[in-house]
């Protein structure tokens, strides 16, 4: 079924590189405007060397998963990316030919800081695109009743073909995903790495990048309090 350079991992609170080419795979077979699946999906890595229709297997195990295209607003997608970033980010929403930039410190529902086509252009929220993704994601109530609702193929056969055409392959994530936290970058890590950190180093950043966020507040407050006084 192909060949691994490295490790190649997935992930589940980030965009790993098997979520990639999940994502990927399903964009390429669809031809849709951009694709938006959960992480969840993927479930084991895949170790460096030949790779067997096993490994692929293990790493996403649902046989009768299907993929489905649809239209949807560009405000619905943004809603489905804030619903995944609660509690955590334990399961995001991982795009192909879309990007976005979040800020885990903020409050539930205005973490996402922006959502933009490959070349720079923001998705439009009034616009309709025609999206696909995975059923799990298409079956929730944001998009069962969308127009153009249709099954296309089965996830992890298409997984599969692209992997296997792509072959061989490095663990070489891009940043359609990005954290936009300072601090966590200069302790060079994402808050979701499920093998690199956890949870007490998770909670440990996020207290210090809230103390970071109110000094730097505090020159405002101190001119608002003059001015009240002045």
């Amino acid at each position: 079924m192909g060949a691994a350079k490295e490790d190649l991992h997935f992930e589940h609170k980030a965009a790993g590189k098997l979520n990639q080419i999940h994502a990927d795979s399903m964009l390429e077979f669809s031809g849709a405007d951009f694709c938006l699946c959960g992480s969840r999906t993927l479930r084991g890595h895949v170790s460096k060397g030949e790779v067997t229709y096993k490994d692929l297997h293990d790493a996403l195990p649902f046989t009768e998963e299907n993929i489905v295209t649809l239209k949807a607003s560009g405000e619905k997608i943004i809603q489905e990316i804030e619903s995944r970033l609660k509690d955590g980010a334990r399961g995001i929403a991982v795009p192909a030919g879309l990007k976005y930039t979040y800020d885990p410190s903020l409050p539930n529902g205005k973490r996402v800081l922006s959502v933009t086509f490959p070349d720079g252009k923001p998705l439009e929220t009034e616009k309709e695109y025609n999206v696909v993704m995975n059923g799990p994601m298409a079956q929730n109530e944001r998009f069962v009743k969308s127009k153009d609702y249709k099954e296309i193929g089965n996830i992890q056969k298409v997984f599969m073909d692209y992997f296997k055409a792509g072959s061989p392959w490095g663990d070489d994530p891009d940043d359609r995903v990005k954290v936009d936290n300072s601090f966590f970058f200069l302790f060079k890590f994402y808050p979701a790495n499920d093998h690199k950190i956890g949870p007490l180093n998770y909670s440990f950043c996020m207290a210090i990048n809230n103390l970071i966020k109110i000094f730097r507040l505090l020159p405002s407050i101190f001119e608002a309090v003059v001015v009240i006084h002045s």
